[in-house]
């Protein structure tokens, strides 16, 4: 696949993925910064950056990672407050896409199993004047990415423990974080290079043999075939997908289009993956040879 060789990409993926800082301009640093924080990964590139690059570079970004402490401190204690009030009301609900590095948004990702759960969270999720809750109702507003759906019931059945910000919350499964972050970048029909080191995060903690059942039970094959061949070729190492032919190799040369067709991240997905995957033709279901 073409060799990534935009100063912005080149940069990020060598910092975030390699754990390498590689050597640009002083005066491109701006423009690295925000690409990192269209990418959902300023806080941890800053953080990065500041560990692992030389001097000039870690002097040049202090003045924003101080600029950032503040927001950061807030964005947490507001996120604090909203699931402490949830749980103090006794309301059923799951938080799903928490990156597994650190991460500042504005938004946070609220499931609610059923009507009624969302109905009695209506006015704490709306009560935030810096955080905006994106919820996802059953039967209401479901999370959807193209045309594949993971209901809200079917994450409340695959939920697990877990600790956000000290509170202790429901969140989904390693499996089907997994298979959420492979389907995300189908909703903005764009990959962010935050959604793929979360991919790869859950896919590493994820069980296979539950990991392929879950896959097959959505119909996602196809996406999570894309999106490895993308991961593969950013992390260097053979695609742990395997699909059935022709599929296999036509979901390589998608990737390759992706790459050949995009010179910085976000990665505009091409228009024919997007048709091609929301087909749901029964046959994609079992696709997969290896996982």
């Amino acid at each position: 696949m073409k060799e990534l060789i935009h100063p912005s990409r080149d940069f990020l993926t060598e910092l975030l993925v390699r754990n390498t800082c590689t050597y640009i301009d002083i005066k491109e640093l701006p423009r690295i910064i925000e690409c990192a924080e269209i990418n959902r990964v300023k806080l941890y590139f800053l953080i990065k950056a500041l560990k692992l690059c030389k001097d000039a570079i870690r002097d040049a970004i202090r003045k924003h990672v101080n600029e950032l402490r503040k927001e950061y401190i807030e964005w947490v204690s507001e996120v604090k407050r909203i699931l402490k009030m949830l749980k103090e009301r006794k309301i059923k609900f799951i938080v799903i896409k928490h990156a597994p590095y650190p991460h500042l948004s504005y938004d946070i990702d609220i499931v609610f199993p059923e009507i009624e759960d969302f109905e009695k969270a209506e006015d704490i999720i709306t009560s935030s004047m810096i955080l905006r809750v994106d919820p996802h109702v059953s039967s209401l507003r479901e999370y959807k990415a193209a045309t594949l759906v993971v209901p809200s019931k079917f994450m409340w059945e695959n939920r697990v423990k877990t600790y956000i910000y000290g509170e202790g919350v429901y969140t989904i499964s390693n499996e089907l974080s997994t298979i959420v972050y492979a389907l995300h970048p189908l909703k903005h029909r764009e990959i962010y290079l935050g959604d793929l080191i979360s991919y790869s995060y859950y896919f590493q903690k994820s069980d296979r043999k539950k990991l392929l059942k879950l896959i097959n039970k959505i119909n996602c094959s196809l996406t999570i075939g894309y999106i490895e061949n993308i991961v593969s070729t950013i992390y260097n190492h053979k695609p742990r997908v395997i699909l059935a032919e022709p599929f296999n190799n036509l979901i390589r040369i998608y990737a390759l289009k992706t790459f050949t067709e995009n010179e910085v991240f976000p990665l505009k997905i091409p228009r024919e993956l997007i048709a091609l995957v929301s087909l749901k033709a029964p046959l994609f279901k079992f696709l997969i040879l290896n996982i």
